[in-house]
């Protein structure tokens, strides 16, 4: 007896129970991942919210050189951060990032615990890394005439071992124009961020520049001479009054030495021929040195009556 043959399968109702299944995973899961992101949502926000209440009792305890109390600050804002990372990367969070008018604000988000998580990145490595030199409150000490270098030295390693570029980047991703629709909550929260990135950012920079610049300038790679011109209040300058003295400040290995101190006048007769000073007449209209120095035409335009440009005396008139 032959097999009765197999019903054939029609191919529009196939589709139609596809379609069915489908929309009823969406009407169901839907409300289901949004619920559950904006649960997640609202966690986030306390979480940010701990975080930076912890990072301003971190800011407090380091300037009163509390280590243990900066410590136990960050130690919170560490937590409550780990806690916003973690359900920013849930799946659900991936899916919401796609949906109109919930996804811009979900991205947001995102960047700004990326931001914050930045941010605590450094000043845990700042304080861990740094507690000594926190506890000392980076002095500068000076012992027979030599400044102790190794302090300066160990700020500049602790400085170039900041993540500072994962902050950069981070802040500038968040930065980027934003045209899509956001809470006011988020938007009034990005901008909060973005200003205290930029403080930040600002602040390490500043560290940057002078961890860079310290050694140099105290002797570390060998001798450094630098000139000192001295004020007097005779007449009233722009920095306070004219120089009438100067002297040279010699710098070896953080040994500090200062030569002896003379007048200023043989500096007014470098560009005179031979025999022949500009002391007595400073300030005398129509005076000029035989090889004048470059000067800006705008400095010129309003102290070239007063010989700023030619008495060294007055170069520091503006």
């Amino acid at each position: 007896m032959s097999a009765e043959p197999d019903t054939p399968w029609d191919d529009g109702l196939a589709v139609r129970v596809v379609a069915r299944v489908l929309l009823a995973v969406i009407l169901i899961g839907a409300p289901i991942v949004f619920g559950w992101v904006a649960i997640d949502l609202f966690s986030v926000r306390q979480s940010l919210v701990t975080a930076r209440s912890a990072m301003g009792e971190v800011r407090g305890a380091l300037g009163e050189v509390d280590i243990d109390e900066a410590q136990t600050a960050l130690a919170t804002a560490s937590e409550e951060l780990d806690d916003a990372s973690g359900r920013a990367g849930r799946f659900t969070w991936t899916i919401a990032t796609e949906v109109p008018y919930l996804g811009p604000t979900v991205t947001v988000t995102r960047e700004v615990i990326e931001v914050a998580d930045a941010a605590v990145e450094i000043a845990e490595l700042t304080v861990t890394e740094g507690q000594q030199l926190l506890a000392q409150g980076l002095d500068v000490t000076v012992v027979d005439g030599r400044v102790d270098l190794q302090p300066v030295l160990d700020a500049g390693d602790l400085v170039d071992a900041l993540p500072i570029e994962r902050l950069a980047t981070a802040r500038d991703r968040l930065a980027a124009p934003q045209e899509a629709w956001l809470p006011g909550v988020v938007n009034d929260g990005r901008a909060d961020v973005l200003a205290l990135a930029d403080e930040t950012l600002a602040t390490l920079e500043r560290a940057q520049a002078l961890t860079a610049a310290l050694p140099g300038f105290l002797g570390v790679e060998g001798e450094r001479r630098y000139f000192v011109g001295m004020q007097t209040s005779a007449e009233l300058r722009g920095t306070g009054g004219l120089i009438g003295f100067w002297g040279v400040l010699t710098v070896d290995d953080g040994r500090i030495t200062f030569g002896a101190v003379e007048a200023y006048d043989p500096f007014d007769d470098l560009d005179l021929p031979e025999g022949e000073t500009r002391l007595g007449r400073i300030g005398t209209i129509g005076l000029s040195p035989v090889n004048p120095p470059a000067v800006d035409e705008a400095f010129l335009g309003r102290y070239a009556t007063t010989a700023a440009a030619r008495s060294f005396s007055n170069v520091n008139l503006d």
